[in-house]
């Protein structure tokens, strides 16, 4: 998956930013009309590109969670491994069992 160039997102919400603070202020009536024509045309896309960004930001944090819940099903099942004495724990049948439970295949 190719990303957009955040450079260019960054630059496109800051002049959106800027055009919002000046129309706030004491404007020519051209130069407010000319601002709120831009701000018009810009602010689907700005809203799009938050929505982007949240759904990047959405994704990552489900990615880490899933990497920590794997993380954790294999120490559940691995630590016990470790701990058993020599000879006590067939490894294999545990790693198997262990597959088996999580539908997947050795």
């Amino acid at each position: 998956m190719s990303s957009l160039p955040e450079a260019k997102l960054d630059v496109l919400l800051a002049h959106h930013a800027s055009l919002e603070a000046e129309s706030l202020g004491q404007l020519a009536s051209e130069r407010y009309v000319q601002i709120t024509r831009e701000l018009a045309e810009l602010t689907p896309l700005i809203e799009a590109v938050k929505a982007y960004r949240s759904a990047v930001k959405e994704l990552a944090d489900t990615e880490a969670l899933i990497l920590d819940l794997d993380a954790k099903k294999a120490e559940a099942v691995i630590m016990p491994l470790l701990d058993a004495p020599s000879g006590s724990v067939s490894i294999r049948k545990k790693l198997t069992e262990f597959a088996e439970a999580e539908g997947l295949s050795l």
